[in-house]
């Protein structure tokens, strides 16, 4: 440590004898400056600690004082030292186009020699010190691309003839006073952002204020969120104001805002805010959707059902995401076979979060589809019936025969014993306990419908032949019996005769008749004999 001290003071020894011509503060700022600024990484050192400062690059002497030091894009980088102020007949200061940095030191305020001042980009930031309207020689000031934020009255300053401010941080209240420099070119448009870009996390359900700090007089404001203009309402409050109030945050206020100010007064020009990013603390407790034990998929020709309910005890609400149907509240009208995705949501409140699930439902074809059914008939009793529908997999086959048996096949057999046997038959085919196949028939034996007449007629009471008796006309309905004499007179005629007519009322003797069935698009003719 001492050894590291000796060397310094050797060191500074040397210096200020090949400096002697300048005084000892002037070329101890320039050091302090070399070394604050990273001297060894300039582009151009030439002669720096080495030869008498006069012969430094960049810097002008004049009576023992250093007068003009320019140094412009020559990669200095970090801020000036605090002994920099000791150069008080500084005239001319050209550091533009480098990486300088930090505030400038309080000191600034001593240079009151400065004629130009140009730190045109670079990195500094902060004030431009209040003492710099007192600086009489002062004529271009030179800040452009910076990140300066306050900015002294510059209109008593009458020999300014360039004032260069843009692209730093300057609000409207640095602002309206240079509108007072006559005879100057002024630049200030654009401007940075003003304030700072922050970012905080605020608990759900509470109350945000945000604010802009934009001095000047007849500022207006307009706050936006993510880059669109906020309306005032009950949530959002002050939307026109340097206060922003947002009501009971919730999840949606998740976002980045900022504020637009414009200024009548500099009317040509807009400040925006750095943007402050809100993150929401959501503490609210989760739900959970339960549904019914029940059938993942549905009948399309029938509504579906929804069953659900929350932990919370909260009410859930349904959408279709995906698939062809509607809701009606907590039903599901299908239009077409296929999955329907449904979801299910709610926005939660102030104890619970919002929850959402996704459920997929498969609607089958609705009932009464095509289905190709072979049926072999037995022509006579005795005879095998066999009934059958193409076989698939995970598919239920119920048949119903006329006495109500039924077995689970896709075939059915069975053997057709007498007339008892005939009727309706019904197929109902199913898929996860759908109907989506449904046909009844009827079979029938076409020798058990045979019509056979007897046409003799004995109406004498011994129970054979009393009547007209005609077998299986009882199974057409829709029989027509006409009976005639032998002049062709109609002496009976009677629609679904049912066996029954004797001819008591007539004479013995032949007598004709006609049947006719329209179902079976037949017609029978022949004769009878009235015996008595």
């Amino acid at each position: 440590m001492k050894i590291s001290r000796y060397i310094l003071l050797i060191f500074i020894f040397i210096t200020i004898k090949l400096s002697a011509q300048v005084i000892p503060s002037d070329s101890m700022a320039l050091v302090d400056l070399y070394t604050s600024t990273n001297g060894n990484a300039w582009k151009n050192k030439t002669n720096w600690l080495t030869q008498k400062v006069s012969d430094w690059n960049g810097i002008t002497v004049n009576s023992n004082r250093v007068t003009i030091i320019n140094l412009s894009a020559n990669n200095l980088s970090g801020p000036l030292p605090p002994s920099f102020c000791n150069l008080t007949k500084l005239e001319y200061l050209y550091v533009s186009n480098n990486n300088l940095s930090g505030n400038l030191p309080i000191c600034f305020d001593n240079l009151t020699s400065l004629n130009t001042i140009d730190f045109r980009t670079n990195k500094f930031t902060g004030a431009i010190p209040p003492n710099i309207i007192n600086f009489p020689k002062l004529a271009d000031l030179y800040l452009t691309n910076n990140n300066f934020d306050q900015l002294p009255d510059l209109s008593s300053l009458g020999d300014l003839s360039n004032v260069l401010i843009e692209n730093n941080h300057f609000t409207f209240e640095d602002l309206e006073p240079i509108l007072g420099i006559n005879n100057a070119q002024l630049l200030y448009i654009p401007q940075d952002s003003i304030n700072f870009q922050t970012d905080t996390i605020i608990v759900i359900k509470d109350t945000a204020t945000l604010q802009t700090f934009s001095g000047g007089s007849n500022n207006s404001y307009q706050w936006t969120k993510n880059g669109i203009i906020i309306s005032n309402d009950s949530h959002y409050q002050g939307t026109n104001t340097p206060f922003l109030t947002i009501n009971k945050l919730t999840l949606a206020d998740e976002a980045y805002y900022s504020c637009i100010v414009t200024n009548p007064i500099l009317s040509n020009l807009t400040l925006y805010r750095n943007s402050i990013r809100i993150t929401i603390n959501d503490t609210r407790l989760p739900q959970t959707i339960s549904t019914l034990p029940g059938p993942n998929n549905y009948c399309g020709d029938l509504p579906a059902k929804i069953i659900a309910s929350t932990d919370s005890g909260l009410p859930l609400f349904y959408s279709i995401v995906s698939g062809n149907g509607i809701l009606k509240t907590d039903s599901l009208i299908p239009f077409s076979p296929g999955n329907i995705k449904l979801r299910l949501y709610n926005d939660g409140d102030d104890t619970y979060k919002p929850i959402v699930k996704d459920s997929i439902i498969l609607i089958l074809s609705p009932a009464n589809s095509s289905m190709e059914i072979t049926k072999i008939i037995p022509e006579k009793t005795g005879g095998q019936l066999l009934l059958s529908v193409p076989y698939q997999d995970n598919v239920q086959f119920l048949w119903i025969n006329p006495n109500v048996d039924s077995t689970f096949s896709n075939s059915y057999v069975k053997q057709f014993s007498d007339e008892n046997d005939e009727g309706v038959y019904t197929i109902k085919v199913g898929k996860n306990k759908c109907d989506y196949f449904t046909e009844s028939f009827t079979i029938e034996i076409s020798s058990l419908r045979t019509l056979i007449v007897y046409e003799l007629i004995s109406p004498d009471g011994d129970g054979k032949n009393d009547t007209f008796f005609i077998q299986n006309i009882e199974k057409y309905q829709d029989n027509e019996v006409h009976i005639f004499n032998t002049w062709n007179q109609s002496v009976f005629k009677k629609n679904n005769y049912t066996n029954d007519w004797s001819g008591e009322e007539l004479p013995a003797g032949t007598y004709y008749y006609t049947i006719k069935i329209p179902s079976l698009n037949k017609s029978l003719k022949g004769s009878l004999y009235l015996k008595k």
